[in-house]
């Protein structure tokens, strides 16, 4: 009887353990832009959310680098869209091969339609 108890202890912790693993794993795939693997708007957000709160309260300097490929519709009209995925990849590697330690890279994807 204690053997049993015993292992099914331990079969209900493994579970657990399994459990928190895909959660974890679940949380940072909804972070991350599935194309490039930078993260997406809820990582970004989730990431410089608490760090936007320290510098309005410490009244410190940022800067925030926004990247727009210009007319991205045309290269993927023009390309098809398996080479403008192939942009964006080279686009991200490039950004996170620059990066500083503690700069974020994200993708917030989209191009803005804009009045002409």
């Amino acid at each position: 009887m204690a053997l049993e108890a015993i292992l099914l202890a331990a079969i209900l912790a493994r579970q657990f353990r399994m459990a928190q693993l895909d959660k974890v794993i679940a949380e940072r795939y909804a972070r991350t832009d599935s194309l490039t693997q930078v993260n997406n708007r809820l990582g970004f957000n989730q990431i410089t959310s608490p760090i936007w709160t320290n510098i309005l309260r410490e009244s410190r300097d940022a800067s925030i680098v926004l990247i727009d490929v210009d007319d991205f519709k045309s290269i993927n009209d023009n390309y098809g869209h398996a080479y403008g995925d192939e942009v964006l990849i080279s686009i991200a590697k490039c950004l996170k091969s620059t990066a500083r330690k503690g700069d974020i890279v994200a993708r917030w994807g989209g191009e803005a339609h804009r009045q002409k």
